[in-house]
């Protein structure tokens, strides 16, 4: 009975692992031929020149981007629950976001002129050191709750507000 129930589980498992790959298939396919134009497959099989341009152009990139920016924020999220060892971490609740708006906010008061480029790399250093700070100061406190640390994210990511 025990190996019924070990395979059940397993079962169910792959078959959730399918049912999200096929569900994530079909959310791919939709946003290719979502946009302001319209496109259709049956257009691009019948090789219509402006719609393979359309395709190729817009819709393939920003499926890629959007693809890549999931992947990425995982990823990042996966690494930082492992630095600090709490599976409510993440890069919103790590002050990455704050500390990348922080670094434009910088950026604009003190290098007003800058480009845009100028700008983003200034927010990418400030949200890197800002993280660094929260994973130092949460690996160095001492304490035994796991909600603490999405608590502390909070009070280091709290903006002030108007009373």
């Amino acid at each position: 009975a025990n190996r019924i129930e070990e395979r059940g589980g397993l079962y169910q498992t792959v078959s959730f692992y399918h049912s999200s790959l096929g569900s994530v298939a079909c959310l791919v396919l939709l946003l290719l031929f979502v946009g302001v134009i319209d496109l259709t497959p049956g257009e691009l099989l019948a090789g219509n020149f402006e719609q393979l341009e359309i395709f190729i152009i817009s819709r393939l990139p920003r499926l890629l981007a959007i693809l890549c920016t999931g992947i990425g924020m995982s990823v990042a999220g996966l690494i930082m629950q492992q630095l600090c060892m709490n599976k409510f971490v993440s890069p919103t609740t790590g002050a990455t976001i704050s500390s990348a708006q922080f670094g434009i906010l910088l950026a604009l008061l003190f290098a007003p002129g800058s480009t845009l480029w100028g700008r983003a790399a200034f927010s990418f250093v400030c949200a890197v050191l800002g993280t660094w700070a929260f994973v130092w100061f949460i690996q160095h406190i001492q304490f035994k709750d796991v909600v603490m640390v999405p608590l502390l994210s909070l009070i280091h990511i709290s903006e002030p507000t108007d009373p």
